[in-house]
């Protein structure tokens, strides 16, 4: 069952960045392609960004993402309190070159993948947002032992 109404994404891409390398990475946190909207915009030099955004909403879609992020979840768990706020939304930041390379790692700041994923919560509690989290990595944890 998804945990998440929605999923959404953005990335910045500088101009010293191949705008497709950048859309396989988003693809490879996703974990399947996603369509994305481009704003170009310029940095405070003059330089050029692609602003990469997408989101998805439905139940599967949702679900692949959680799935096929389980190997932070222990990151995640770890870090909760930093991660929800009190608007229950899970904010998370993937390494965009790691990303590309298809490793998985959170970062702070930086050149990052930024993920916000609404957690469905009712009625909206933060505590109630970071056990329905929990559990659902517990779940994913639990289901991984069964199938060793």
């Amino acid at each position: 069952m998804a945990i998440f109404h929605s999923v959404s994404v953005r990335a910045h891409c500088h101009a010293t960045e191949n705008v497709d390398k950048v859309v396989r990475a988003i693809e490879n946190v996703m974990g399947f392609p996603i369509r994305l909207n481009k704003t170009i915009t310029s940095g405070y030099y003059g330089n050029e960004i692609v602003i990469l955004e997408g989101r998805v909403d439905k139940a599967r879609d949702v679900e692949k993402f959680w799935e096929n992020i389980r190997e932070v979840h222990p990151q995640i768990l770890a870090e909760i309190d930093d991660l929800v706020d009190n608007n229950c939304n899970l904010y998370l930041r993937f390494d965009k070159q790691l990303a590309y390379l298809g490793e998985l790692v959170l970062r702070r700041g930086g050149d990052t993948i930024a993920i916000r994923c609404k957690v469905k919560c009712y009625p909206a509690n933060r505590e109630k947002c970071v056990k329905i989290i929990e559990d659902s990595i517990e779940e994913f944890m639990v289901g991984s032992h069964d199938r060793s």
